[in-house]
């Protein structure tokens, strides 16, 4: 309680002082003028251009050029799309898709798995830590790429594999303690 208290503080503070460039570019009323709102629907067609297969990993600096329009061109160029998502389904594809859809499927099941577990749990607690920094990872994806800094990487990796914990599942919950199981 104490913990979303303050990050809201904090997250308000940042507002408040207008120090987030990133909130002022999820939030903005000034989207549209900005360059991701002008290249969105070049993203798409990139996106559909490239279907099913996609263009490759580490392609989309190069492909872009293709899809770039008159009115795109800048002294200075887009070596991202600054929207991980569609990047990735421009770059991957189908197959791409097939895998986030799988990712979600698996989050969707390893929650259900925390909640039955138990969320007030250190280890339900430190489950649903990780999910809400991976949710805020892939918020910031929207109109960003914040995962291919490496620092951030890494750090939604270890989230990712507090997530994943298994150490758990072999033991069976009794209230909102665990009793780990003695080895046969």
């Amino acid at each position: 309680m104490v913990v979303a208290a303050l990050f809201s503080f904090v997250i308000g503070l940042t507002l408040l002082l207008s120090r987030s460039l990133a909130f002022d570019r999820l939030f903005g009323k000034d989207i549209i003028s900005d360059m991701r709102g002008q290249v969105s629907s070049t993203l798409e067609s990139m996106a559909q251009g490239y279907f099913p297969f996609g263009s490759g990993f580490g392609s989309f600096e190069h492909v872009f050029k293709q899809f770039e329009t008159y009115e795109l061109l800048r002294p200075t160029y887009l070596n991202q799309a600054h929207n991980d998502w569609l990047q990735f389904v421009i770059e991957g594809g189908l197959p791409a898709i097939l895998l986030l859809i799988a990712l979600l499927i698996w989050l969707v099941k390893r929650s259900v798995f925390v909640i039955r577990l138990g969320v007030w749990t250190s280890a339900g607690k430190a489950s649903i830590m990780s999910l809400g920094s991976l949710s805020f990872c892939a918020a910031a994806s929207i109109v960003d790429y914040p995962l291919r800094v490496p620092t951030l990487m890494a750090f939604a990796a270890v989230m990712l594999s507090f997530f994943a914990d298994n150490s758990r599942e072999n033991s069976p919950v009794r209230g909102n303690r665990t009793t780990p199981v003695e080895p046969s």
